[in-house]
């Protein structure tokens, strides 16, 4: 009730229809995570309902409710943080796994590419900084070689996650 008194709030206050359809975009993503027929986290790629919803919709979506416009240069940004997000879930979720499964076996490799890819794009318009933000991104996608305890992982991945959207701004 909270969000949707707070959404219909902003759209009458920026008049910007448009918002609506991103809204109800995110919302169909969530309830396809949720819900079923679909259940994206049974099926385990629930991951693309959070790549989307944490970072194209809401990162752009955001951005269009404070200046009635679109920046296509935040559209590498958006896909950074939805990358991350999605890395965050995986590594929250894949506890669950069972051992053998194709998502367990791959948790390492994938995780560790989300994050670097994400800290690249994230990372590659602020000039010099971004080795530093690339190379500690390169330690926190190794951390499920380490630590095999998944939830560490996901906690230090989200502490990471706000650094790194500090540093970016």
């Amino acid at each position: 009730m909270i969000v949707g008194f707070t959404s219909a709030l902003v759209i009458i206050i920026t008049k910007l229809i448009f918002l609506i359809i991103i809204g109800l975009f995110a919302i169909i993503l969530m309830f396809a995570y949720l819900y079923p027929p679909v259940e994206l986290y049974m099926r385990g790629i629930g991951e693309i309902s959070t790549f989307f919803d944490f970072g194209p919709l809401l990162l752009l979506g955001s951005y269009y409710a404070f200046t009635g416009s679109i920046a296509y240069s935040l559209i590498p940004l958006s896909i950074g943080f939805g990358l991350i997000a999605s890395a965050i879930r995986y590594s929250h979720h894949i506890i669950e796994e069972p051992a053998k499964s194709i998502r367990k076996r791959a948790y390492a490799p994938l995780f560790f590419t989300m994050i670097v890819i994400s800290a690249i794009i994230i990372s590659w318009p602020l000039s010099l900084s971004h080795i530093i933000l690339i190379v500690l991104s390169f330690f926190v996608g190794l951390l499920p070689l380490k630590i095999k305890d998944n939830q560490r992982v996901s906690a230090i991945a989200i502490a990471f996650l706000v650094i790194f959207s500090i540093l970016a701004l």
